[in-house]
């Protein structure tokens, strides 16, 4: 595997948006971006809606205390199913 191939992103996270009663969520998470021979880690962030909130914590399996209690129990359910 090459060194500039890094495999995915990492510090992948779901938080409430800015405007609390929005219904919008802000997932974010960080890749390694290589330059020469210099590594650079930056950081992406979204605005989603809450099914796509539960979508991304499912996909990148985050652990239940990563997860805003708003979400939890709709991501409970969906890991269930």
């Amino acid at each position: 595997m090459s060194r500039f191939n890094s495999g995915g992103g990492y510090g992948h996270s779901v938080a409430e948006s800015l405007w609390p009663d929005s219904g919008e969520w802000t997932i974010s998470w960080m890749y390694d971006h290589y330059d020469h021979y210099s590594r650079y880690p930056r950081t992406i962030e979204r605005e989603t809606d809450e099914a796509g909130a539960v979508r991304f914590a499912l996909k990148w399996e985050l652990p239940l205390w990563q997860i805003p209690q708003e979400l939890k129990l709709l991501v409970e359910t969906a890991r269930q199913q």
